[in-house]
């Protein structure tokens, strides 16, 4: 009866690591390019207050 029960257990710990790495690849992607945008937007800022 042990034995099912881990290979559930794996098996769900399995897809739940594929799911995270899925989803820190797309946090991190989408990170990327927020924090693009912010340093353009503050480059931009930081411009016209110099001017």
């Amino acid at each position: 009866m042990s034995l099912p029960g881990s290979t559930l257990t794996i098996i769900l710990m399995a897809l739940t690591l594929q799911a995270g790495t899925r989803m820190a690849i797309h946090t991190a992607t989408h990170m990327n390019i927020h924090t693009a945008i912010r340093t353009i937007i503050m480059g931009t800022t930081m411009i016209m207050r110099l001017r």
